[in-house]
Order: structure tokens, then sequence, then C-alpha cells
């Protein structure tokens, strides 16, 4: 009896010891989905680690680098490497190639990706990526066409010269005109003589590069090292980090015998540059700030730091996640609980969204949620009006992760984040080695088939160097689609094309748009446009957009 008794007692504690062992559910979570991102066309996970996942604006590509050599074919260069997933047709491509489809000879990272992936940027010490690549194997920064599969190379001046200096930490704008990075090479711009990294803005529209990290006159780069710079979409706002002492006047904190780190805004417009990592009183921070990230508009800050003087009690004695709001100069912590308990452990990488709605950041705390005890660090995402915070790095059923998440990356919306993770019960994940997941909260067919209803009258002119006779129905020669609803006529010189919402005069010749190679200056439109139907793909480059 006393035998069985045993025995029973025995299953019943394995039983116990077993369901103690799987991560539980947290408490409210918004219903999304969570897929694994790194994986080829055909559904094969990656057979080596591949992290840096960063969502498109529309959240429907994300880029990624990877070490794994089954993601597309041919992958025999021994190299990390930058991919692109392409969300709603389930394809991987190669980005980190050469105009002419060869795989690079150097390691490739830290990419960037554009609107409808139409763009991506990355850095790379490869030397065949580009004919004219000359610096040897110094790292520069490329931006990749995916339409045409045209690769050139970004981190140089206004002249064309390569930099000759290491250039790293791409972030584009999402039209694709911008992209900011971070370069020691001192030969970009004139008069570089600070000796020191900073950071640049490359416009490939106008094809100019220019120096974001002034000093306070505006007669050269700082005194000390800046990086991490992110732009804002229209490319008149650049926040960045920099450790130099003379970006503003006044800064005078130090950590330890040098400039503690921290956080600015370069206005392009006005040519002047704000410090944001300022207390609620208008003081200097304790303690350096990181990863600094940028709303659309320019207002809204994110930042992490373990400064404790941001805000008042703030006695963790970790790192925090802040917010700082430059219409008004205040700041306040998003790191906290629902119930505004400070977090117990350490949070950091944040970025937020375009529209300023909503933070991401990847914490170790385990008291910022209910129901968060896997003890691992886990991404969260907090809304900005109404501080309530749940966890991403979830399965779909909302059961939390079984190992450490990290790198959030967020969709304009919020809908998508991005994060890279070495737990395997996010998804089907049997391939033991850390992978790039996007946890959902949206709509995707919505965002491939949106109606637009403009309530201003525009009037359509349009340029470019090919000539066609217009007819009625165009079938484009990449994966766009063109959906219209005909109820205005437009007349040019060598026919009549019923077309939606506009009436334009083409001049002698009424263009053909071939998608990979022409545009369309758009100046006005007079009518109505019903509907819009946006392809998954668009590459077409954008030369100009009036009102």
């Amino acid at each position: 009896m006393r035998q069985h008794l045993t025995s029973t007692l025995f299953v019943v504690a394995v039983a116990l010891l077993i369901i103690l062992s799987i991560p539980s559910s947290t408490g409210a979570q918004t219903a999304g989905v969570t897929t694994l991102i790194s994986v080829s066309s055909a559904e094969a996970q990656g057979n080596n680690d591949s992290l840096e996942g960063e969502v498109s604006p529309d959240g429907l590509y994300v880029a990624f680098s990877s070490d794994a050599t089954n993601l597309v074919p041919n992958d025999t260069n021994a190299q990390k490497d930058v991919f692109l997933r392409n969300r709603p047709t389930g394809t991987t491509v190669l980005i980190s190639a050469s105009t002419t489809g060869g795989t690079s000879n150097g390691l490739s990272q830290n990419p960037s990706v554009s609107e409808r992936g139409g763009f991506v940027v990355f850095e790379s010490s490869a030397t065949n990526l580009v004919a004219s690549d000359g610096n040897a194997a110094t790292t520069d920064i490329f931006r990749r066409n995916v339409g045409t599969g045209q690769t050139e190379l970004i981190s140089v001046s206004s002249a064309e010269v390569q930099g000759d200096g290491e250039s790293n930490n791409p972030h584009i704008s999402p039209d694709g005109r911008y992209v900011v990075f971070e370069s020691s090479a001192s030969n970009l711009v004139p008069n570089d003589t600070n000796s020191r990294q900073d950071v640049f803005l490359r416009d490939t529209v106008a094809g100019t590069t220019e120096l974001i990290s002034f000093n306070a006159t505006n007669t050269g780069g700082g005194n000390n090292d800046s990086s991490d710079a992110r732009v804002t979409p229209d490319g008149r706002h650049v926040v960045f980090i920099s450790f130099a002492s003379n970006i503003v006047d006044g800064d005078t904190t130090l950590c330890g015998t040098f400039s503690c780190g921290d956080a600015f805004v370069r206005d392009r417009e006005t040519n002047t540059t704000d410090r944001v990592s300022l207390t609620n009183t208008g003081g200097q921070p304790a303690s350096t700030v990181s990863h600094p990230d940028i709303s659309a508009d320019g207002r809204y800050v994110v930042y992490s730091t373990s400064a404790n003087n941001i805000v008042t009690n703030d006695n963790n004695t970790s790192p925090d996640v802040f917010l700082y709001d430059r219409t008004n100069d205040s700041v306040r912590r998003v790191s906290v609980s629902n119930t505004g308990v400070e977090g117990n452990d350490w949070s950091v990488e944040p970025v937020i969204s375009a529209d300023g709605v909503w933070i991401a950041y990847k914490s170790w705390a385990s008291n910022l949620v209910s129901g968060d005890t896997n003890a691992k660090a886990d991404i969260f995402r907090v809304g900005r009006t109404t501080g309530v915070a749940e966890i991403v790095s979830v399965t779909t059923t909302g059961v939390l992760s079984n190992d450490h998440s990290e790198d959030p990356s967020i969709s304009s919306n919020g809908l998508r984040v991005a994060f890279e993770s070495f737990a395997t019960n996010l998804a089907p994940d049997t391939n033991g080695v850390k992978d790039v997941f996007l946890r959902n909260y949206g709509d995707d067919a919505a965002d491939l088939t949106p109606s637009i209803t403009p309530t201003s009258a525009v009037s359509l002119t349009a340029t470019g160097t090919a000539t066609s006779t217009p007819t009625n129905t165009r079938t484009p020669t990449n994966t766009a689609t063109n959906t219209r609803t005909p109820t205005r006529t437009i007349t040019g010189t060598t026919g009549t094309e019923t077309t939606p919402t506009a009436t334009a005069t083409c001049g002698t010749t009424c263009p053909t748009r071939t998608p990979s190679s022409q545009w369309l200056t758009v100046t006005a439109v007079s009518g109505t446009l019903t509907a819009i139907a946006k392809g998954p793909t668009i590459y077409l480059p954008i030369v100009s957009r009036a009102p």
C-alpha cells in the first residue's frame, strides 16, 4: 500500500514539474499571429543564425542578416548575407549581391528597408558588389534596388568619391531617397578635420552627401564620435547619439573623464541641432543614453539610459526607456507596468512607430505585465497614450517564449513588430539557432488593397523619356497590379485614354511608364479618385511629389 502511494506521489510530482516547465500565457494580450521569417522561399528553416530583422514601414517585408546557407540557392560565399522576406508572396531573396547577381565576397549586415520593400540598405566589407569599389575591404554602405536588381554605393561624397574610412549602421527613409549612416571617413564632406566618427546623410535623388553631426557653430563636426542615426520620412529630422561636448552649448556632463553620450535631433531645414536627452526640469542626464528613434513628424524621440535623474523616483538602478516630446520639452518613462511601477530589470533598445502611437523595446523585467514568468528577455509593446504594455515575443496563442528575444523593429502603424530570438516555441522551429520572427496585429489584405478617396481636386502631368500610344488597359511588367475605375478621359496628341479621375495633356507624345525604369511627377489631379490597388511590390523611383 505504501509502495503504491509512493509511486502515485512520484507520478504526480513529475507531472507537476512538466507543467511548471511549460511557459505560461501572460495577462491580457492583443490578438496577433507570430511567424518565423528567416526561412527560404520553400519554407526551409535557416541552418545558421539569423538576426537584425528590420520590418518595412508597411509591415509587409522584413530584411535581415543571416549566416545560413540554405535560404536562397547557390549561397556558397561562406559569409553573413542580407536577405529580404516578402511576406505576401512568401518568397526570400538575396539582397547583398552585385548588380550582375554575384554573391558578395565579404560580410554584409545591418539592413534597413523602405516602403513596399523597394530598397534595402546595408553595410558590407565586400569589394565586388559594385564595379567601382576601390577602397579595399573597408566597410561601405550599399543600397539595393529590389525591382531592378541594381546595387549602388552610398557612402560616397557628393563628387562620388569613396569614403576613406569605415561606414556603418545605415537607415533608409520610407521612399528610399534618404540614407543616414555613421562613418570615420574624412573625405565625404569638405573640411572634415575632426578625426572622429560622424553622422552623414546621402540624398540619392540629388546625389549629395552632407554632414549631420555638426558642432554648435555649424563650422565642422563634433569633437567626439557620433552614431546611431535615424531619419524621418521627409528627410528633415535626423536623431543621433554623440559623445561630443560641442554639439550644443552647455553640454558639461561627464561619464568618467569623457562627455556622456547624448541624443540630438538635427533639423536640416533650419540647420539647428537640439539635445533631447534632458531631464523633466531641463537638466543633463547623469549617464549616457543610447538607441534613439524618432516619429515621422519629428515630435517624439525614444531612447534608453541608466541615468536616474531623467524623471523623479527612478530607483531601480537599471536602464529604462524614455519618451521625449519635442513640442513641450517633456519626458516620461515608458518602461513601467500598467499600474506605473518601474521595471525590476533592464529595459533597452526602444523603437517608435512612425505615427508615434506605439513603442516597442526589450526588457528583462518580470513585473511589467502580469504572468511574466519565463525569466527571459522579452519584447514589449506599449501604447503612448494608454500606457498599457503587452509582450510581443509570444506564440500566436499567447504562450511566453522559452528563450531570450531582442532587437525589435516596428512598422509605421505599430501593428507589426519584428525581432530575433533563440526561442524554439514561438512558431514551428526545429533548427536550434537564432531566428527572426514577426508578430502581426494587423490585416495584410487591407494593407495590400487600400481604398483612397482624395477630397481635393488635383491635375496630373506626366514626365519621362519613353513614348507610347495610351491604351485603356495596361499590364505592368512587374508584380504590381493596376486597378482603375474609369471616370474621366485623358487626352493626348497621340490618342485618348479612359482612366480614373484626371485630365492631363501628354505633350507631343504620351509616355509608356515601365515600372522598373520610369517615373511620374504628380503636380495635380482633377476629379474623384475612387480606388487605388497597391500591388505587393513598387519599384518606381520617386522623383518628386507635389501636394
